[in-house]
C-alpha cells in the first residue's frame, strides 16, 4: 500500500456560535483508498511572531483575526506545542477549553503517523487572536418610563452583558441588540454601569464603563387620581388631587397650580397643598359659580414661577410635564341651577280615569339627569300626592284616584 500522497493541512479556524474555536480541514489522499486518523496540535503564546505583528493589525476591527502561515515564520505546533487530541473520519475539530482573549492562538493539523518529507518546510499553520472592539459613546435618551441606551454594534458579537459593578459574576441586563431600555427606577440611580461583550461562552475580559446615565435622568410625573373621587360636585365642594412622581421630591415653589380644563376651553388651577419630601403632591381646588363641565382635563404641564420648582435627592429638576394624560372621568362639575318647569298642564280633559296624561316645558340644564313627577290634591301639596315618578321626557301618565 503505498503512503500519504496528498495533506494540504488546516484550512480554516473560525469562532463558532458557542465561543469555540472550530477547526476544518480536507481529507487526506493515501495512494490507495484509506480512512485517516488526524492529530491537532496548539501552541499558546502572550506575544505573536514578529512578522505576524502587521497582518494582525489589519484584522483588529474582527473579532476574530486569523493568518495562515507556514510553521517557521509563525510557530511549529507539532514540534514545540500540545497535542489536543487525534480524530478519525473527521475533517473538523471544536476546541472546547475556554479561550484567553489575552492569548495568541497556533493550529497545526497533520495525518496521524504520516510525513510528507518535501512539505516539512512548509508545515501551514494559523495563527489566530480574539479581538474584543471596544464600544464606541453610549447615547442615553430619556423616555417618558425611563432611559434608552444604544451603541454602535460589535461585528460577531452576540449577546451585551451589563453588569451593575465590573466584579459581578452575573450581569444585570443582557441583550443582543447594540440597545436596552432602563425602567426609571435604574434610570434615576446615578451610577456607572459598565458592558462586556460575549459569543457564547467567551466573554471580554474588560467591562466597559456606561456613565451618566443618572446624571440625565429627570423624575417624571407617573399618573394623577384623586384623594376623595367626587362623580358630582357643586359649589362649596373641594377636589384634591394627587400627582405622583417618580421619585421623591422637594418643593422649593409652593406656588406650584395644577392646570385644569374645562369644556368650554376655560381652565381653573388648583393650588398644592402638601407632599414635599414624598413622590406624591397634593393639589385642591375649591369649586365655584360657573365651574360648568362634564369632562375635566388637564394642562400640559404644572405650572410654577421657578425653574427649579422640585429637585429630587441628588438636586435633579423634576419634569412637570403632564404627558398627554388628556382628559379624565374626573368630577362633573355644575354650579349652574336648572330652570324651573313652564306650562304643566294636562293632555284632556281630566275625567274619572285611571291615569291621566301630564306635560310642561322648560326645566332645563346643562348636566340633566331627570324631572320628579308627582300629582297632589290643590288644598295640600305635601300630604295628599301621588308616589313620586323620575322621567327623562318632558312628560308623565299619573295615575288617578277618585276624590
Amino acid at each position: 500500500m503505498k503512503g500519504l500522497t496528498e495533506f494540504e493541512g488546516l484550512k480554516s479556524v473560525q469562532l463558532n456560535e458557542s465561543g469555540q474555536f472550530e477547526l476544518n480541514w480536507s481529507a487526506a489522499k493515501f495512494g490507495r483508498e484509506k480512512n485517516a486518523a488526524y492529530e491537532i496540535y496548539l501552541i499558546k503564546k502572550e506575544e505573536p511572531p514578529a512578522l505576524a505583528l502587521s497582518l494582525l493589525e489589519a484584522e483588529s476591527g474582527d473579532l476574530l483575526a486569523t493568518i495562515e502561515g507556514i510553521s517557521d515564520d509563525l510557530g511549529d505546533p507539532a514540534q514545540a506545542g500540545q497535542l489536543l487530541a487525534t480524530v478519525e473520519d473527521s475533517h473538523n475539530f471544536v476546541y472546547t477549553e475556554a479561550i484567553d482573549s489575552d492569548l495568541y492562538y497556533i493550529f497545526e493539523v497533520k495525518v496521524a503517523g504520516k510525513t510528507l518529507y518535501r512539505k516539512d518546510k512548509e508545515k501551514k499553520v494559523f495563527l489566530t487572536k480574539v479581538n474584543f472592539p471596544s464600544a464606541n459613546k453610549t447615547t442615553i435618551t430619556p423616555q417618558p418610563d425611563g432611559i434608552s441606551l444604544s451603541w454602535t454594534a460589535m461585528a460577531g458579537v452576540s449577546t451585551y452583558l451589563i453588569f451593575t459593578d465590573d466584579s459581578d459574576a452575573t450581569p444585570t441586563y443582557e441583550t443582543n441588540e447594540p440597545k436596552l431600555s432602563l425602567g426609571i427606577f435604574d434610570a434615576s440611580l446615578n451610577h456607572t454601569y459598565c458592558m462586556r461583550a460575549a459569543r457564547g461562552a467567551l466573554i471580554s475580559k474588560t467591562c466597559l464603563p456606561i456613565s451618566g446615565i443618572g446624571t440625565s435622568w429627570k423624575p417624571i410625573i407617573m399618573g394623577i387620581s384623586q384623594e376623595s373621587p367626587l362623580a358630582y360636585a357643586k359649589v362649596g365642594d373641594e377636589l384634591s388631587f394627587l400627582v405622583k412622581f417618580s421619585d421623591r421630591l422637594r418643593v422649593l415653589d409652593t406656588s406650584l397650580t395644577l392646570p385644569l380644563l374645562l369644556n368650554d376651553g376655560s381652565s381653573r388651577r388648583a393650588k398644592y397643598v402638601r407632599g414635599s419630601g414624598s413622590d406624591t403632591l397634593t393639589f385642591a381646588y375649591t369649586v365655584t359659580s360657573g365651574d360648568d363641565t362634564t369632562m375635566l382635563g388637564f394642562g400640559e404641564a404644572l405650572e410654577a414661577q421657578k425653574t427649579d420648582a422640585l429637585i429630587d435627592t441628588s438636586l435633579r429638576t423634576a419634569n412637570l410635564a403632564l404627558y398627554s394624560l388628556g382628559l379624565s372621568t374626573y368630577s362633573i362639575l355644575d354650579t349652574v341651577y336648572p330652570t324651573n318647569p313652564e306650562s304643566l298642564g294636562f293632555a284632556n280633559q281630566v275625567t274619572n280615569q285611571t291615569a291621566v296624561k301630564l306635560s310642561w316645558t322648560g326645566g332645563l340644564d346643562h348636566n340633566f339627569d331627570h324631572y320628579t313627577v308627582k300629582l297632589c290634591e290643590s288644598s295640600d301639596c305635601q300630604h295628599n300626592c301621588t308616589a313620586s315618578k323620575d322621567t327623562a321626557e318632558q312628560s308623565s301618565l299619573i295615575d288617578v284616584v277618585d276624590n
